[in-house]
């Protein structure tokens, strides 16, 4: 009489007596680990290295749609830009399907990544797209992002400068392709409290203008509009 047929057990590699100890075992265990706090909203990623990170994110989210939040963190928003991860949370989910993924866990995505920045390899391609229908659903200026070009206060030398969120000011910046709607925030040292703006700074009554490359190649109109210099070059040799 023939015995009852052996049924197969799966075997969970993230077990806790699990023998495999070696690199691979380890990492799919962290992963799985990380999958369960996301699961239940704890977001506790940062024990984990950014390929891992961004294995799990392109499961869930797609290649294209990881590969442009991480261009918005390496390219986009600058480092030192007030609210960061708020703007690149809210262009990255304005050109997304509703649904993909929710507010509170995109942050702890973001914020991991963020942790991870210096690290992240990716090409800087031509979202110009993506961006515009971001900027049009929004209703808010987020083509580019501007902060002085700079890393050390013009007066003193100091490396103690801190972004203003309170300067942060919607711009018009006019290029040969026409009017971009963007950002701008200014650079506070904190040792003497000398103001950046994105073209110059003030030492006394004295305004001093930046070079044209500390000023990202832009020439001021007014507080709120900019012209680039290749604009302006070609309005006047037309003239």
């Amino acid at each position: 009489m023939a015995g009852k047929p052996k049924t197969k057990t799966r075997k969970r590699y993230y077990d806790d007596d699990d023998s495999d100890d070696d690199e691979t075992g380890t990492s799919l265990s962290k992963f799985l680990k990380a999958v369960d706090d996301i699961r239940a909203f704890h977001g506790k990623l940062t024990y984990l290295k950014l390929e891992e990170v961004t294995f799990y994110l392109t499961v869930i989210l797609g290649q294209e749609n990881v590969n442009f939040l991480l261009y918005l963190i390496k390219y986009h928003v600058p480092r030192s830009f007030p609210n960061r991860s708020h703007y690149v949370r809210n262009i990255y989910q304005a050109t997304v399907q509703q649904g993909d993924t929710d507010t509170d866990r995109l942050d702890s995505f973001i914020q991991c990544l963020l942790k991870h920045e210096e690290n992240i390899d990716v090409d800087p391609c031509d979202y110009a797209g993506k961006l515009w229908k971001a900027a049009t659903k929004l209703k808010d200026s987020c083509m580019k992002f501007y902060l002085p070009n700079i890393t050390e206060c013009q007066k003193c030398h100091c490396k103690t400068l801190y972004s203003s969120t309170k300067s942060v000011t919607n711009i018009t910046v006019y290029t040969l392709q026409g009017p971009i709607p963007c950002k701008k925030a200014a650079l506070v040292c904190r040792k003497c409290n000398t103001y950046h703006s994105l073209t110059g700074y003030k030492i006394g009554k004295e305004k001093r203008l930046f070079k044209l490359k500390q000023s990202h190649n832009l020439i001021y109109g007014s507080n709120k509009v900019y012209i680039t210099r290749r604009l302006h070059e070609f309005v006047c040799e037309s003239r």
